[in-house]
């Protein structure tokens, strides 16, 4: 397959040379000029005594050439576009009715657009309601003019998908007006998790405004002041679990301006199996169990209480069996041992520094087969096990991948009181911190100290988690009144430490994700067998069969789309011969819904293909030229040249 042959720009004119290599192109023509020298120098030779006679075959040789030249040639002509294509979307200006011209192609996305915009429409624009038409209409126009808040990236994408061809795009934008943009905030949480909402306010007017965050029975959950543009947060905590409608409202001189409904569901936490070994009691433990006793977790407390000694207490848990399986022997976690069957059935150990490092080899190497299997484990670390880490034991290189190094002794004194953070929340009341550096390549830092330094690693190791933690007084903020910020903590340390289930589950959206009617939306899946069904209710209560496909190379993820026609909560549900395996909310907003923000997201997606399209908005298209009449020419050319010829031989 040849390479397209160079091109040359004549006025509208595009002149191609013939898709043959350049060497053999200018061989070709080359010869085609020799043999026309020729045949002029022969027949000028030949027709010495008739100067008329001499001249026009002479002329008829040259225009032949010329002619078998310009057949070889890739001729385009630039077209000529006679018409313009318009899309109006919703938030377009007022159109004069006649202002487009009787060829032009004018579409209205009349979705979502409100009644006094239909109203303003022009005479000649064709109501759509889906991109169909607007692929069809790109057939015979190389751009379109869109006019309004544009298209939202959902909608690019479902027009690339159908197009099936480039197209230059031009942006008349329609002038944003105040309101609420940019705002986000998780959609699903656990019971004691808060909850925090974030984004800016729009306005061309000066002034303060006062955002506040309205719970369903109508009493003000926390508030702000922020000036017009200014970036704000707010947070509350969910009292309940459940589905929760909240309002975001912004007020100006006591008069509500906007509200915005900011849908929250809220879970009671899984249910997990925790084992604590600890080598003396202590009060960090005490409330940890107490903590988690609170949620239903079944818990096994062994304490050593003597060199060969340990006492084991079990909590939410009708017997010493009762572990969801093996065989609970208090004989044996009394000696402080623990078995492959009991870690296999447990979620998550806890465990201080001192009561790690006194466990046999064996029993650490068992623990970190576990963690590979899917076990979470976290470790407090105190001087005993830092002093175990400076030593080289590479028989635990895997499971204890930290890097520790201690305090100088000025900075141990002012450290040991720390302010902690984690994920945007933080605590005002100070606690105890163990006075190490905390360093690892390839860990997650979970929460900071004041001076930013990690107080809590996260290291994955197989399927499971390590952490360590230099925090070993966290209850003081419960003995302070910070309980909130305790259970807090806590919850987000057993949400990254902890097992995960190997459950079939659905994929977490993007915490930016927001849902309104009339939209295609894929919702994808973790699925280990084709045995899996899915479906979800409508906020009527109706249940719809939703349809999946494969959408890897594995098939452990399946996908699939839906398009919500009412607003509310929709349910999706996952199953496995009829047992429900894991479900998702989603919380369909209407179209009177976040109206700014959604413009100001289009205005985004619009502008943002507009950057991509600017080359192919600026590239002419062509059409072949029609070289009928320079071959009906160069035939009654080479026609007159035989005639001569044989009129000369008689």
């Amino acid at each position: 397959m040849t390479e397209p042959g160079l091109s040359f720009q004549l006025g509208q004119w595009q002149l191609g040379l013939p898709d043959f290599p350049v060497v053999l192109v200018f061989a070709t023509y080359t010869l085609l000029l020799v043999c026309t020298v020729c045949t002029s120098y022969l027949s000028i030779q030949r027709l010495k005594g008739r100067p008329w006679r001499r001249r026009l075959v002479s002329l008829g040789n040259i225009s032949a050439m010329l002619l078998i030249a310009v057949l070889m040639l890739d001729i385009q002509q630039e077209k000529q576009q006679r018409s313009e294509l318009y899309l109006l979307t919703p938030g377009f200006t007022t159109v004069e009715r006649n202002s487009f011209s009787e060829n032009d192609t004018v579409l209205a996305l009349v979705t979502k657009m409100n009644a006094q915009e239909e109203l303003t429409l022009p005479n000649n624009a064709k109501r759509i309601t889906n991109l169909y038409p607007i692929s069809s209409a790109l057939e015979s126009n190389p751009s379109v003019n869109i006019l309004g808040n544009g298209l939202a990236e959902k909608q690019w994408q479902e027009l690339r998908l159908i197009s099936q061809q480039d197209f230059g795009v031009k942006f008349f934008p329609s002038e944003l007006g105040s309101g609420l943009i940019d705002v986000t905030w998780q959609k699903s949480n656990v019971i004691g998790q808060r909850v925090k909402v974030s984004g800016s306010f729009q306005s061309r007017s000066d002034g303060l405004y006062e955002l506040s965050i309205i719970e369903p029975s109508g009493a003000v959950l926390d508030t702000t002041v922020v000036k017009p543009n200014e970036r704000f947060v707010l947070d509350f905590v969910p009292k309940a679990s459940g589905f929760w409608r909240y309002n975001l409202r912004v007020e100006s001189s006591d008069v509500v301006l906007y509200e915005e409904p900011v849908s929250v569901y809220v879970e009671t936490p899984e249910a997990l199996n925790t084992l604590i070994k600890q080598s003396a009691p202590s009060f960090e433990t005490r409330h940890v169990q107490n903590w988690l006793s609170e949620y239903g977790n079944q818990i096994t407390v062994v304490t050593q209480i003597s060199r060969e000694k340990h006492l084991v207490q079990h909590i939410n848990r009708q017997s010493e069996t009762d572990i969801n399986a093996p065989s609970l022997s208090d004989e044996v976690l009394k000696a402080g041992e623990l078995t492959a069957e009991l870690l296999q059935k447990t979620d998550l150990l806890l465990m201080d520094g001192r009561a790690f490092v006194q466990m046999p080899k064996e029993q650490k190497q068992l623990v970190e087969e576990s963690v590979n299997q899917g076990l979470g484990v976290l470790l407090i670390l105190d001087e005993t096990l830092f002093n175990f880490l400076q030593t080289e034991d590479t028989s635990l290189s895997h499971l204890l991948r930290f890097d520790v190094t201690e305090f100088d002794s000025e900075l141990a004194q002012s450290s040991y009181q720390s302010l902690i953070n984690w994920g945007g929340n933080a605590v005002d009341f100070p606690i105890p911190t163990s006075p190490y550096h905390l360093h690892s390549e390839t860990a997650d830092a979970l929460a900071y100290d004041n001076r930013e330094h990690p107080v809590v690693l996260n290291q994955k190791l197989g399927k499971g988690h390590i952490a360590l933690s230099t925090i070993s007084h966290s209850y003081q903020w419960k003995t302070a009144g910070a309980e909130l910020s305790y259970g807090q903590f806590w919850q987000m340390l057993v949400s990254q430490v902890a097992r995960r289930s190997d459950k079939n589950r659905w994929l977490e959206q993007p915490r930016n994700q927001s849902y309104s009617v009339g939209v295609n939306y894929r919702l994808c899946a973790k699925v280990d067998n084709e045995g899996n069904t899915a479906n979800y209710l409508t906020p009527t209560g109706t249940q719809i069969d939703f349809a999946m496909t494969v959408a890897n190379i594995d098939k452990s993820w399946y996908c699939g789309y839906f398009q919500p026609t009412k607003a509310g909560w929709y349910q999706f549900r996952l199953s496995e011969k009829s047992e429900l395996q894991d479900s998702i909310y989603l919380y369909v907003n209407s179209d009177r819904d976040w109206m700014m923000a959604n413009a100001k997201l289009n205005h985004d997606a619009t502008l943002s293909r507009v950057k991509t399209s600017e080359k192919s908005e600026n590239t002419p298209s062509y059409k072949p030229f029609n070289k009928l009449p320079i071959g009906l020419l160069l035939i009654a050319c080479l026609a007159g040249l035989w005639i001569e010829r044989r009129n000369w031989m008689r």
